[in-house]
């Protein structure tokens, strides 16, 4: 076989890219499994669809940080099994 003719093989994934999360809203968990340098706006949309919710409505949060759909993983330094919690927006108060 030539140079020309050599099949264009690409590393297989590793579970070392990967990383397996528990999104949970105290009624229901979901687990996914993501690419540690993935967005985790893939990951928040599935799950609002999946429980039949409004992700603008939704806020995630991971060791106290809300996340926004940019962070990765890997940002968060997060491992498999870690927990994303969910909360449902709130916004007002009381005034004093």
């Amino acid at each position: 076989m030539s140079e020309e003719q050599k099949p264009d093989i690409k590393p297989a994934a590793t579970d070392a890219d990967h990383v397996s999360i528990k999104v949970t809203d105290g009624d229901s968990d979901i687990h996914f499994k993501i690419k540690k340098g993935a967005t985790l706006k893939k990951l928040m949309d599935a799950w609002a669809k999946r429980q039949g919710k409004d992700v603008s409505a939704l806020v995630f949060t991971f060791e106290g940080i809300t996340l926004t759909p940019e962070h990765t993983p890997e940002d968060l330094a997060m491992e498999n099994n870690d927990i994303i919690e969910v909360y449902r927006h709130q916004s007002g108060g009381y005034a004093y």
